[in-house]
């Protein structure tokens, strides 16, 4: 019995982006089921360790999804480290190649530039199988490190403490906190009436 082959390959060169609330794409990868039987075989993309080789902290991103075709695919993703695994469960036809982008908000910039420069470390990281057999597939990626997503960071940042985002008061209130936060600079500020 010969299992099918699936190939890892890059689908984004990186780009520079600024920080913002809403998620960016930080990586873009395609998956393509190879079967050479003559039976229609599917694929199941089960999960994924990813390796940051960029300068940015994991710990910095939030809302960290896998996305295919503009369908949310992953909302687990795990970080451990400088390793950022997704479980992920989706069905891959025969014959075709998938297309997946990892997003995220990014929630702080720590340099001036942040990268997120990810990698496929070993063909083990990747987990997909058969989807009737649930045998595991041959996998293969031609490239293990793929495009560098450059973010750019203010030279002032305002980070908010999200318990301050949302505060209800009673009217006649006093000593009342409107926003908390941490702001942080590149260089020396001189803060007036902030």
């Amino acid at each position: 019995y010969s299992v099918i082959a699936t190939t890892i390959n890059m689908a984004s060169t990186g780009t520079t982006i600024s920080a913002t609330n809403n998620g960016m794409e930080l990586w873009a990868f395609t998956v393509a089921v190879n079967n050479s039987s003559s039976e229609t075989r599917n694929a199941t993309f089960k999960s994924i360790t990813l390796r940051q080789n960029g300068n940015a902290d994991l710990v910095n991103l939030g809302n960290i999804i896998l996305e295919r075709n503009g369908s949310v695919v992953s909302t687990n993703a795990s970080i451990n480290g400088r390793d950022l695994t997704f479980s992920v469960n989706d069905t891959i036809l025969d014959g075709v190649t998938a297309t997946y982008y990892v997003k995220a908000v990014v929630n702080d910039v720590d340099q001036t530039v942040d990268t997120y420069n990810f990698s496929v470390r070993n063909t083990s990281d990747i987990n997909i199988v058969e989807a009737t057999t649930a045998f595991r597939t041959t996998v293969n990626f031609t490239a293990s490190v793929f495009g560098v997503y450059s973010v750019n960071g203010g030279d002032i940042t305002f980070t908010r403490t999200s318990s301050s985002l949302a505060t209800s008061v009673a009217p006649g209130t006093t000593n009342v906190t409107l926003m908390q936060g941490t702001m942080r600079s590149n260089g020396i500020v001189n803060v007036e009436n902030p």
